[in-house]
């Protein structure tokens, strides 16, 4: 017995309500409720036209909020690395340009001191005896009882530009490339 007392009952209408719904008509179902994929494809505007084929899809403010709501995470992460690229590519631009400066000195410094260390030695061969005389058959003095000869053709020239050549390095791919991106100018 209790079972039966448990089981709804149907609701009593008022005497109005009945006389309104004909006895003939019958009840039709509640539509179905869509499933997620088809409330998402619906909201993004996809889904079948009449044809046959399938719409482009388009782009409304509601696919594009409903696109930010489900890729939130990501979509914060990407906003805060564009905002610290942006942010940080001043300083960064000045230490790379600060840091290629000195690269640039250093090679200057390197060579001064291998020019200095050069004329060094020339000023103290030329304290002795002996190199004053070869400097002096460098400038065509001849010592008594010698005979001086010229040759003539021999380019030095040509010997000095090959040496300057190979002492020019190439600028590395890499630093080409990192001094595009931080439009960095060599100073002259």
């Amino acid at each position: 017995m209790s079972d039966e007392k448990t089981k709804s009952r149907p609701t009593k209408r008022p005497k109005a309500a009945k006389k309104a719904v004909p006895k003939t008509a019958k009840k039709t179902p509640a539509p179905a409720r869509p499933t997620a994929a088809a409330a998402r494809a619906a909201r993004s505007g996809q889904g079948s036209t009449r044809d046959g084929g399938s719409s482009a899809p388009r782009l409304t403010p509601d696919a594009a909020r409903d696109f930010a709501s489900r890729h939130r995470a990501p979509l914060v992460a990407v906003v805060v690395a564009v905002f610290v690229i942006v942010a940080l590519y001043g300083p960064f631009r000045s230490l790379y340009q600060a840091w290629r400066d000195n690269g640039m000195l250093l090679e200057q410094r390197v060579q001064t001191d291998e020019e200095s260390a050069e004329l060094e030695g020339d000023i103290n061969s030329l304290m002795t005896e002996d190199g004053i005389k070869d400097e002096a058959r460098e400038r065509g003095y001849v010592e008594s009882g010698e005979t001086r000869i010229v040759v003539e053709g021999l380019d030095a020239e040509d010997d000095a530009s090959a040496d300057e050549q190979d002492g020019e390095s190439e600028t590395p791919w890499y630093l080409r490339v990192t001094d595009f991106l931080f439009q960095y100018k060599a100073q002259s």
